[in-house]
């Protein structure tokens, strides 16, 4: 087992990494870098260009896995979730890989099924909508490769683990950790799988560190929600008062809650 850190590891943004098992590497995520984007629509209004996005370092450099003699060897891109920095870079990256399968759970393909038609590309790729807590068989040159995706939370929906089960162990990739045990939508994470994955062989483990320097504990959507009612509650109230709400896709769920 190979692993290699394209991006999303020294930055918040540009998740992406690719593992090579044998002769067959899997990809992992490939997001946005957020800020580089938004510097890249300050300077350009014609839309976004593979080589516009790369000058300004908006998506991952995965050009490393020609260097190591892995771009023909990728079978499959495997996505955890919705976000942009985990998702947006693919619809301008993917036409490097023909043929290769995309897998995601069903409202993560819908989203990006809308970014490629925004971005106006044309893709080979077939884009396989899995559930999750769910494990599939992956074609590859040896046989014996498995993915699943195990339910998670965030603060968008249909999230997973993603787990990549090999002979030699355990791939798993678990970013962007929100252990919620009251979503507004779907269920809580599966602690229990999670616990039987753990009991077995992993033999390598991608993990969110991000404030992972504090004791503060993840905010739950119902905390969140109590947040936002007792701020509400103290509005006063009056014909010429008005609210103004603006948001963004993270924070639907929340506001049809209230």
């Amino acid at each position: 087992m190979e692993i290699c850190t394209v991006g999303g590891f020294d930055e918040v943004g540009k998740n992406m990494t690719a593992v090579k098992i044998g002769e067959d590497v899997f990809i992992f995520d490939c997001g946005f870098f957020l800020p580089g984007v938004i510097e890249l629509q300050e300077i350009e209004k014609i839309g976004y260009s593979l080589p516009s996005l790369r000058r300004v370092g908006g998506i991952p450099d995965e050009r490393v896995l020609d260097s190591l003699g892995w771009k023909d060897k990728v079978r499959a891109v495997f996505l955890s979730h919705a976000h942009l920095d985990h998702i947006g870079g693919l619809p301008f990256l993917i036409h490097r890989y023909p043929n290769v399968e995309v897998y995601g759970t069903p409202f993560t393909i819908e989203v990006l099924k809308s970014l490629i038609e925004d971005s106006k590309v044309k893709i080979t790729n077939k884009l396989k909508v899995v559930n999750q807590d769910s494990i599939h068989k992956i074609k590859t040159s040896e046989g014996g490769i498995e993915v699943e995706f195990i339910r998670t939370t965030h603060s968008t929906i249909d999230c997973s683990f993603l787990a990549l089960h090999t002979k030699e162990g355990t791939f798993f990739y678990a970013l962007d950790l929100k252990f919620d045990n009251h979503p507004t939508l779907g269920k809580p994470p599966n602690y229990l799988r999670l616990k039987e994955i753990g009991n077995k062989k992993v033999k390598a483990l991608v993990i969110d560190a991000l404030y992972s320097y504090t004791d503060k504990k993840p905010g739950g959507e119902k905390i969140a929600e109590h947040l936002l009612e007792d701020a509400f509650s103290k509005i006063n109230r009056g014909k010429d008062k008005a609210l103004f709400v603006t948001t963004f896709t993270s924070q639907i769920e929340r506001l049809n809650n209230i």
